[in-house]
């Protein structure tokens, strides 16, 4: 008399030990599964063998995706009838639609037209540049004068900005600065762009005709107090490898300034300020200028185009 096992985990833990006593194909394994199972139900089994998987459609096991229906909704239906060839936005030419950074742009930027006034008496100043190029190279144009009591100081540079990574570039040039009485040529090398915490940073090395090294560093930082509130902060130092012959500065540091303009932009574009700015002299430099400090109340604008 055969006794009817029901005990399905019994049956299951019968076979796996069997199977590593033993090892079967996987065809020899399903058929003696399917076996076991048919001895509890036999409609179960009689479907499970008489079913051929291999036969089975998509459509049969339900599954999602295929074909859109012909009523689906026009990739295309929101764009307004804009093309990349008709249309206001569209570009003329044979190539509407340009990649690589192939496109020229340029800018103007004014960062000081401002009148400082120290000691009673006030000056006028403008700073900025103008820049043509790509994302990668630019030709750049720096001024950076002023005028007080009739005299005129100004310092006229030309560069060729190049991008070495996303957040700095590479900056070669010549330099002419005029004074009253005097003026002479440089020759300049240093990199620009965004140091960490958004300090915006350049460094220059400048040669000039007479064999004078002099070193110039600045930085900028924004402090967003809103989004049109904003205090603008500045630093500069400068140094020279020798004394200048025209006795303009002397070795060694040579000064500092710190300077901070408040300002409220109407616009990106536009935003006048008012600040104030502390420069300091040092050794033989503040000798030759008869100073050591120096305080100015700044009023102006800065702007770009």
């Amino acid at each position: 008399m055969k006794t009817r096992i029901t005990n399905k985990p019994m049956v299951q833990a019968c076979w796996l030990a069997g199977w590593l006593l033993a090892p079967m194909t996987w065809a020899e394994t399903h058929t003696m599964m399917s076996g076991m199972e048919c001895q509890e139900s036999d409609a179960h089994c009689a479907h499970h063998q008489g079913t051929d998987h291999s036969q089975m459609s998509h459509d049969e096991m339900n599954i999602q995706g295929g074909t859109a229906p012909a009523d689906a909704r026009d990739p295309h239906a929101y764009s307004g009838g804009y093309t990349l060839t008709s249309g206001p936005y569209a570009r003329s030419g044979d190539r509407q639609l340009r990649l690589a950074d192939e496109h020229h742009f340029s800018a103007l930027i004014i960062d000081q037209f401002e009148w400082a006034q120290h000691d009673g008496s006030t000056s006028s100043r403008l700073g900025g540049e103008y820049w043509y190029g790509t994302t990668w190279d630019r030709a750049v144009v720096q001024l950076d004068g002023e005028h007080q009591q009739g005299d005129t100081e100004a310092e006229l540079g030309l560069y060729w900005r190049h991008a070495v990574t996303a957040f700095w570039n590479t900056q070669l040039g010549v330099r002419y600065d005029t004074t009253p009485g005097r003026s002479r040529y440089w020759v300049g090398a240093g990199f620009q762009g965004l140091a960490p915490y958004w300090l915006e940073s350049q460094a220059m090395v400048f040669v000039s005709e007479q064999g004078i090294t002099r070193l110039e560093l600045e930085t900028e930082y924004d402090l967003l107090l809103t989004q049109r509130w904003i205090l603008g902060l500045e630093g500069k130092l400068t140094a020279a490898g020798k004394r200048d012959p025209q006795d303009t500065f002397a070795q060694g540091l040579n000064d500092t300034q710190f300077s901070g303009r408040f300002r409220y932009e109407f616009s990106r574009q536009f935003a006048p300020y008012v600040g104030v700015e502390r420069r300091h002299v040092y050794g033989a430099t503040a000798d030759i200028l008869g100073e050591s400090a120096a305080t100015e109340w700044l009023l102006g604008v800065k702007a770009w185009f």
